[in-house]
This record gives C-alpha cells, structure tokens and sequence, in this order.
C-alpha cells in the first residue's frame, strides 16, 4: 500500500511528540516508535513471555478496547479518563491494565507513555491490537507461561 508523504510527516511528527526528548535524531524513531510503523506488531519474545504471565490479560484487553472504543476525541485526556476509570471499576490499579496494552500494542515492555501510544496508533489500530493481544493471550496460554 502506497501511503503519501503528508500521512508519512503526520505518523513521524506523531511519533516525535509520543517519544519527545529521547529522539536525537529521525533515524532514532524506529528504535522508539517503530511499532507505530508496521502491522501487525512485532512482539518481542520477553515482552510476549512476561505478557502471558500476567493474570486475566484476554480479559483487561477486551474490557480496555471496550472502554476506549467510544473515547471521542481520541486524545489524551479523554483517553486517561477512560482507562482509570475502568481500571477503578475492575478493582485493579491502573498499571495492570497499562503493561498487557504496552504489549500488545507496541511489542514492547518499555515504550512511550500509554496513552501517547494509543493516540499515535488511532483508535482503529488501537482497538485491533489489544483485540489480537487478547486473541494471542486466549490462544497460546500454556505456550507462552512456559516460555523465558
């Protein structure tokens, strides 16, 4: 798919404010927001071990596309708001649902701040993502809890 360069300079400058002062250089910005860049997303294999780990993550990824599907603007704010006040509803703190999201919608287990993420992604792609972290979470379960 050909994408135009007025996309292109949106999803960099996008990235740029996502990672801010940890960009030196553009070159740096597949090392800190590559993920922004391709679909579907390249899990690495610590962060994709320490995600299966995790109690419950199908369902807090369901419960948080769930909760951010109808956040409008789909900024940070609106966004924060949202996932806080779900994760006050669930009865967990707001880091248990932040480290499966990191995960399943940067690859990683250290990224920009999660809702820079979700906001650099789109709710689109956001929504798609933590759906195939839960789908991947439901699927392989006893493949990755074993995994180091």
């Amino acid at each position: 798919v050909l994408l135009g360069w007025s996309w292109v300079n949106n999803r960099v400058a996008r990235a740029t404010e996502a990672v801010g002062d940890r960009l030196k250089t553009l070159a740096d910005v597949e090392g800190y927001a590559g993920f922004a860049f391709r679909d579907p997303v390249d899990m690495a294999d610590d962060a994709r071990a320490e995600f299966a780990r995790r109690p419950e993550g199908d369902h807090r990824l369901l419960a948080l596309a769930e909760a951010i599907e109808g956040v409008e603007p789909f900024e940070l704010e609106p966004l924060e708001a949202a996932v806080r006040t779900l994760a006050e509803r669930m009865g967990v703190k707001a880091g248990d649902l932040f480290f499966p999201a990191r995960v399943a919608l940067t690859g990683r287990k250290v990224a920009p701040g999660i809702f820079e993420v979700m906001r650099l992604l789109g709710k689109r792609r956001t929504l798609e993502r933590l759906r195939a972290g839960a789908e991947l979470w439901t699927r392989e379960p006893a493949t990755l809890r074993h995994s180091s």
